[in-house]
């Protein structure tokens, strides 16, 4: 029962502290572009190219070389140093923000942010692999766990982002630096990382293991899926609110006819149907075969496109605009279950892997990030082209591949026999 309860204190710790780092990270996204908003109209003319790259070109980019790094350096010498050094870098970063209005200086702030996020993910992801490596259905609901309250603190963040630079000022970055901090104590016990050891600091060594677990088959079918996966969320996330608030598109019903406020109520309610998603997923996820949740989530978006298009054509019925509305929904919530699956898939490969654990949590966060930025300069190809028809068909064809990879990849026999007794245990 000792063991229990302390396995349970260590997973929420863990838990805890990714729901902090998102929501300061998501706050400090939103506080910055605010600021940019102030210099703009106080100090000096800010264009639209400078805002994308302080606020998200310099903050992602960043994640795409040092993810893996962490993740590598995590194997060799242990998750705690990074786990501790991630958000002090992140806090010097949001803190250096209130100091400049220089383009220079912020961007190196966004950096530091970013690189504080990249060390941090990978260890973390893999102390939670590490601590349910004998029980693959409590493993399911802590990967299930660990996206939602990643996008609780986004959404959180994001409100808290807009009322705290509102109301504080400047001193706002202060209290964002300091919610990084408050992280610390939840990484700071050494108990927490006696089920995972380092291996061996031998350099050359540990390269040569880097290339060769990156050339797995399992790896080389399922990453690429992860990755289009992200491109087809980059998709969605970089053009939705322009194209709905954007010009009108003659053939098209849903673009131009949503106002600002609109707009954030169609987000709010899309992040309130992932929410629902994910809380069902780690009752669903846990026994079932991963790579059967996520086709079961790939046939969600193809639902949710074909929704979309339907409600899309100007030439329809007010009822079938209805109809296809409510597809939506349970499309939303299926298409949710693909992230922890992928996740507690990537756990079980690990298992297989054990001194590699943090090597492949960084290959999780580089083709996140570099799939929503492959995402966010395709949608705007095909957004503007054919706007939301084209997001639409673009998701539909991307999903195929990823549906083809998916059933390519076999899970390890051992964790499948786990998987379906799970529930006895």
């Amino acid at each position: 029962m000792d063991s229990h309860r302390e396995l349970n204190l260590h997973l929420g710790q863990l838990l805890a502290a990714n729901l902090l780092l998102r929501l300061a990270a998501s706050a400090v996204g939103v506080m910055v572009a605010l600021y940019l908003a102030r210099i703009n109209a106080e100090v000096r003319p800010v264009g639209n190219l400078e805002v994308s790259l302080i606020v998200s070109i310099s903050y992602t980019i960043i994640e795409l070389p040092v993810s893996p790094m962490a993740g590598i350096w995590s194997d060799r010498y242990g998750s705690r140093l990074f786990l501790l050094i991630g958000p002090i870098i992140a806090a010097i970063g949001t803190q250096i923000t209130a100091f400049t209005a220089a383009t220079a200086v912020l961007v190196l702030a966004r950096l530091l942010g970013g690189a504080g996020a990249a060390l941090s993910t990978p260890p973390m992801l893999k102390e939670m692999m590490s601590l349910t490596v004998h029980n693959t259905n409590l493993r399911a609901r802590i990967m299930t766990l660990f996206e939602l309250t990643a996008l609780l603190g986004f959404i959180v963040g994001s409100m808290v982002g807009g009322l705290a630079f509102e109301r504080l000022g400047l001193s706002a970055f202060t209290a964002l630096a300091i919610v990084y901090l408050l992280v610390l104590p939840l990484f700071w016990s050494h108990r927490l990382y006696l089920s995972s050891t380092p291996r061996s600091r031998t350099g050359t060594q540990n390269w040569r293991q880097h290339r060769s677990l990156l050339r797995t088959p399992i790896l080389q079918r399922i990453g690429p899926a992860w990755l289009l996966f992200n491109v087809i969320v980059g998709l969605w996330l970089s053009q939705t609110a322009f194209v709905l608030a954007g010009p009108q598109v003659p053939g098209q019903f849903l673009p131009g006819r949503f106002s600002d406020s609109q707009v954030g109520l169609v987000f709010g309610v899309y992040g309130v149907l992932v929410l629902l998603g994910l809380a069902a997923w780690i009752r669903w996820l846990p026994g079932r075969r991963k790579t059967t949740v996520m086709l079961v989530s790939v046939l969600g978006l193809i639902l949710v496109s074909l929704a979309i298009w339907v409600i899309n054509l100007t030439a329809l019925p007010g009822l079938v605009r209805t109809v296809a509305l409510v597809f939506v929904i349970p499309g939303v919530m299926l298409e949710t279950g693909f992230a922890p699956a992928f996740l507690a898939l990537l756990g079980d490969v690990s298992d297989q892997q054990k001194t590699s654990r943090g090597t492949l949590m960084g290959m999780y966060t580089v083709f996140l990030g570099a799939g929503q930025l492959l995402g966010g300069w395709l949608g705007g190809v095909v957004a503007g082209a054919t706007a939301i028809s084209g997001l639409s068909w673009a998701t539909i064809a991307l999903s195929v591949p990823v549906a083809v990879a998916v059933l390519t990849v076999r899970e390890p026999a051992s964790h499948q026999r786990v998987a379906r007794t799970g529930r006895s245990q």
